[in-house]
């Protein structure tokens, strides 16, 4: 009897560990994932996924390695992950995702991705910022252009009430200002402050951005 209970609790211990040590390698290959997926390593992402990493494998601030792989507009390691089945619209605590990742860089090719894969074009950050106005505010005109084709609401205003137009206007983008023009943006829009398009773009001396907000004005 004596035997047959050191035998038990010796099996029982030894599960334990088992789980114990596959629940360490899984975060251990979880956070490799994610660095795999900083660096654009796609061989090692596809290893370690055939391993059993988690395709939505994060940090421990949130952020999943598709956000990573956006981020640094990694091509090939987002393909990869989003065939894994990484949840393109994961977000963080500020509200960030795959998709503002991709379009504050600079990234359109990974932008068009993520748009293909069911991104949401119209989610925002906690301050009300959007894949739109952040990308025009760093005069990312092509995917701005990628954006609206994709249905981003090109009035939406983020809490201090500025628009897309706005932010790109008063960083003298004329190229984001021409496509959010055509696109119907409202030239009127103003902040909580009262400051419009025209207003910020005179006062930052962007005479190309005044020359097209002013011929789009309309009196309200």
């Amino acid at each position: 009897m004596t035997s047959l209970l050191k035998f038990t609790r010796t099996l029982s211990l030894t599960i334990a560990l088992s789980f114990a040590w596959g629940a360490a390698w899984s975060a251990t290959a979880d956070q490799d994932l994610v660095n795999a997926a900083r660096k654009g390593d796609s061989s090692q992402i596809k290893s370690l996924l055939a391993s059993k990493a988690s395709a939505n494998a994060t940090r421990p601030d949130g952020v999943t390695a598709l956000m990573m792989a956006a981020r640094y507009g990694h091509q090939k390691s987002v393909e990869t992950l989003l065939a894994a089945g990484a949840d393109v619209n994961a977000r963080v605590a500020s509200g960030d995702t795959a998709l503002i990742s991709a379009a504050q860089n600079g990234h359109t090719e990974v932008t068009s991705m993520l748009i293909a894969a069911g991104a949401n074009t119209n989610v925002k950050l906690s301050n009300g910022v959007t894949a739109l106005m952040i990308a025009s505010q760093n005069g990312h005109q092509a995917i701005v252009k990628v954006l609206l084709a994709a249905g981003a609401d090109a009035n939406a205003k983020m809490d201090d009430g500025s628009t897309a137009l706005i932010m790109g206007s008063q960083f003298g983008h004329l190229g984001v200002v021409q496509e959010l023009l055509a696109a119907k943006a409202d030239v009127n829009a103003s902040t909580n402050n009262g400051a419009t398009a025209l207003n910020l773009a005179s006062r930052h001396r962007r005479a190309s951005v005044v020359q097209a907000l002013e011929k789009a004005f309309s009196p309200p």
